[in-house]
């Protein structure tokens, strides 16, 4: 299942999209102040958008549809529903990625679920990102924006398509995208405008304005609430650290760091936020500072969850930081002896 709270193939895609047949998921209600209400294991998902939910129960062709409000449910659709669709996340999933822009090129095209398609129009971009194909991944986003202009996935689109534009070195044109993109917060909400932010705070990094960028970020991550917007806040808590740390402002980069560390609910990013709060120490002079370092990249190290990519980088560097405190001369050989043996259990 998928849960979402979430040139050439491109080119032969036809005009209009295939018809929609109700596609079978599991939909839950959430309950007024947090947790789960009414649940719908057998649930037919007539349409899903900005503006919420439409589906029918037990019988797919049923005339009688229940609808609630986006924020409001959470969705699990039966993803074994489309080939190309499996095709493309497991050739994802094991790196094979033209092996995957192609299925995903495919099921963007032909899928008869709406969902799928404009998952895998979202995937061929991200895929098509990675093989370096800007242009590919640009036309991917214009399909989904042409067709699905109330799709959920037209913010992170957008604020991707400016990403594309800042890469290639189109700064008016990515200028124009950002600018666009947080205009439509009355529509599309205030994550529109924080995609905006940090598509500006790119385009100045782009330039190594890193003060620029974490000027931009600052107002933006005060309004943030992890409790209510955990994606967003996670994000531009590592964004606006990283600027801040590259702009040299090291204890407000630490503020930040600590901040999304204990703020953000995505594995992955919590423990890139230990991983850049232990760099940082790890920068500072003296045995105190390679102890607080080595802390931080301990637990980042031991985040479940976690991209292993970024895991291994903090276990990288706290077996880095074991070597120095190992050769420290005011560190007592007790404590040395349990940073060694710490560091056979990350």
């Amino acid at each position: 299942m998928i849960t979402r709270p979430l040139l050439a193939c491109v080119l032969a895609v036809a005009a209009v999209w295939a018809v929609d047949e109700p596609a079978p998921a599991v939909v839950t209600k959430l309950a007024v102040g947090g947790g789960e209400g009414n649940s719908f294991a057998k649930a037919f998902v007539v349409s899903e958008s900005l503006d919420g939910i439409e589906f029918a129960v037990d019988d797919p062709r049923s005339p009688n549809k229940l609808s609630i409000k986006r924020g409001a449910y959470s969705v699990e659709y039966k993803q074994e529903v489309d080939t190309n669709y499996l095709i493309g996340t497991t050739r994802q999933g094991e790196g094979k990625l033209d092996k995957a822009y192609e299925a995903f090129s495919k099921a963007m095209k032909d899928s008869s679920y709406r969902w799928v398609r404009e998952d895998s129009a979202m995937r061929a971009a991200e895929t098509a990102v990675a093989l370096k194909q800007p242009d590919n991944a640009i036309a991917a986003i214009e399909l989904l924006e042409k067709e699905a202009p109330r799709s959920l996935y037209l913010t992170v689109a957008t604020l991707m398509k400016g990403n594309i534009l800042v890469a290639k070195g189109d700064s008016a044109g990515a200028s124009k995208v950002f600018a666009a993109l947080k205009a439509k917060e009355k529509d599309w909400g205030f994550s529109a405008v924080v995609a905006g932010t940090r598509g500006e705070a790119s385009l100045a990094r782009a330039g190594k304005d890193y003060e620029a960028a974490a000027k931009a970020l600052t107002p933006i991550f005060a309004k943030l609430d992890p409790a209510t917007n955990s994606a967003d806040f996670g994000q531009v808590g590592v964004e606006l650290a990283g600027d801040l740390a590259a702009g040299g402002k090291t204890d407000e980069a630490i503020a930040a760091w600590t901040r999304t560390a204990f703020g953000a609910e995505d594995p992955t990013l919590q423990a890139r936020a230990q991983l850049g709060w232990a760099q940082l120490l790890a920068a500072g002079a003296g045995t105190k500072a390679l102890i607080a370092a080595f802390d931080r990249a301990a637990v980042a190290a031991l985040v479940k969850g976690a991209d292993g990519a970024v895991t291994g980088q903090a276990r990288t560097l706290a077996i880095q930081l074991q070597g120095k405190l190992d050769k420290a001369a005011d560190v007592p050989a007790q404590d040395k002896l349990e940073y060694r043996t710490y560091i056979t259990k990350l």
